[in-house]
This record gives structure tokens, C-alpha cells and sequence, in this order.
């Protein structure tokens, strides 16, 4: 009886060898990146601002995906009227009664009155100019309104 392998079965054996490594190390950067993402998400909650800390990756959106409200209304009970949810990696701030929305939101305007500056309307611009992109577009949708308006018989101010 001869103990050499076929081609085919020698083949076989190679890319169940091959397809055992690269299945381990997939399994190792999935465990790696949920790793990583458990760290980006714990420096990203607000400190001081109680909540449940949720699923790795995900968050607290498996716990509201049917009904939020009747989750809110229990996490209040837990954590008081304001808390934080982790919606994937974004904290999300919750009040949860007309109170606590008149402590955030009147009371504290001056500091939640800002936007935060965003990658697509902020920081891109055109080539070799140094405003954002929509700066200038607005400019020349500006400049060409009234010459369209005169084409298609309406009547424009030119007010910016």
C-alpha cells in the first residue's frame, strides 16, 4: 500500500492548512478591534453622566430598537432623569422629564448653543482655496440667481 497523496488531495490538505491560519487571524483582528473599540468607547462617554454601558460595538442599540421610550422611562428609574446611551460609539444624552429638558436645554443654552465643525462642511474646500467648498458655491448660486430669474420672467432682488 502506497502512502503518497494525490495532487488533488495534497492541494486539499495545503488550503485547509492555509484556510485554517487565515481564518485564526481574522478571528484575532475581530478580537483586536473589538478590543480597540471598547477603549474609544469608554473615553468617549461623558464622565460624571451616569447610563448603561451597552454592547461591544453596538451599544445601547440593540437594548432600544423597539420600544425606546418604555427604555428610557426604566433606565430613568435606574440612572435619574438625565443619563447617557452609547448609540454605536456616539453618546447620546437622554432627559427624560420636562424638568431636566429645561435644566439642559434653557438653562444651559450659552453652552450648547455651538455646532460642532464637521469634516464635509468645514474642513473641504476647493482646490488651491482656502474656504470651504459650499462658501463658494453659495457665492456663485448668488450671482447666478438673478440672471436665471430673468430668463425664466420672474423678478428678483439681489439681497444675499
Amino acid at each position: 500500500m502506497s502512502t503518497e497523496f494525490s495532487p488533488l488531495a495534497q492541494s486539499l490538505g495545503i488550503l485547509t492548512f492555509l484556510g485554517r491560519h487565515v481564518l485564526l487571524h481574522v478571528l484575532a483582528l475581530l478580537i483586536v478591534y473589538i478590543f480597540a473599540n471598547e477603549i474609544v468607547r469608554s473615553r468617549r462617554r461623558i464622565p460624571g453622566l451616569k447610563g448603561p454601558k451597552g454592547w461591544p460595538v453596538i451599544g445601547n442599540l440593540r437594548d432600544v430598537r423597539v420600544d425606546a421610550a418604555l427604555k428610557y422611562r426604566d433606565w430613568a428609574k435606574t440612572y435619574g432623569d438625565v443619563f447617557q446611551v452609547q448609540m454605536g460609539n456616539i453618546p447620546v444624552v437622554v432627559a427624560n422629564s420636562p424638568a431636566a429638558v429645561k435644566a439642559l436645554w434653557i438653562t444651559n443654552s450659552q453652552a450648547l448653543s455651538s455646532r460642532p465643525q464637521t469634516y464635509t462642511f468645514h474642513k473641504v474646500s476647493l482646490p488651491g482655496r482656502s474656504r470651504p467648498f459650499w462658501l463658494e458655491l453659495m457665492e456663485i448660486c448668488r450671482l447666478l440667481r438673478v440672471p436665471a430669474a430673468s430668463l425664466l420672467g420672474l423678478r428678483l432682488t439681489m439681497n444675499p
